[in-house]
């Protein structure tokens, strides 16, 4: 999951912006989450809060605080935070570099313009995306991709992980679902099953084969499950 703040003080440039980037992520292998800031003081105290965001399209021109404010302190607080500027003139180009802007975007920009860029600082993203549970074996941290598949067994979770390694979790499987279906390479074959996308080999109406292990479909979810893999398996490759 992506977190993107864009700030501008005028709403309909605001709105203007998150439509585009909205469009961007619907015909991409991401997720992301995208929040509307139109006062840039706002923004700042956000992140004095402890909110951290992957990516920031700031105008540079909002009053007695720009863009160029919110930047350095977006920075001090991650320093891999990806910075984009927006604005109707170039002047400030050097300011914006100089807290090591990713992109500067002249409005008004198009859909390319961004899809450019965006395409860009992905690449340049780390994907250390992981969640943290508590396991017969302690706290762990569990990477994402990683992740096999996890089968449920009385009041557990047991989670297979690529290595080999089976990490023994108390959770129902909607808990765990429900964490884990924000992200799109998840799927839940069977009530008693989540299984990681990435990791699937094969799949027919008798099941999916993961890590080397048979993962059984439902007859009456296959059809749905089928065109929720497909549809993810086309899109990663596209």
């Amino acid at each position: 999951m992506i977190r993107i703040a864009i700030c501008d003080d005028e709403q309909k440039e605001l709105m203007n912006s998150q439509k585009m980037v909205a469009q961007f992520f619907a015909g991409v292998n991401e997720e992301a989450n995208i929040e509307l800031y139109s006062d840039p003081k706002k923004l700042i105290n956000t992140i004095k809060d402890g909110t951290v965001f992957d990516l920031y399209i700031l105008d540079v021109l909002m009053g007695d605080t720009n863009g160029i404010d919110v930047a350095k302190i977006a920075k001090s607080f991650n320093k891999n935070s990806k910075l984009f500027f927006t604005t109707t003139s170039r002047e400030y180009a050097v300011d914006a570099f100089a807290v090591h802007a990713d992109h500067y975007l002249v409005k008004p920009y198009s859909f390319d313009e961004l899809k450019e860029a965006m395409n860009r600082v992905i690449k340049t993203m780390p994907k250390d995306l992981y969640i943290i549970k508590s396991t017969s074996d302690g706290v762990k941290k569990i990477m994402l991709d990683s992740f096999c598949y996890s089968e449920s067994s009385g009041h557990y979770q047991y989670v297979h992980l690529d290595n080999g390694e089976v990490l023994k979790i108390r959770l129902k499987t909607n808990e765990l679902w429900d964490e884990l279906s924000k992200y799109s390479q998840f799927l839940r074959p069977h009530s008693g099953y989540i299984v990681n996308m990435d990791h699937v080999k094969t799949m027919s109406s008798y099941g999916m084969s993961i890590c080397d292990v048979d993962i059984p479909i439902s007859k009456n979810t296959y059809n749905k499950v089928k065109h929720l893999f497909m549809e993810y398996t086309f899109k990663k490759q596209s």
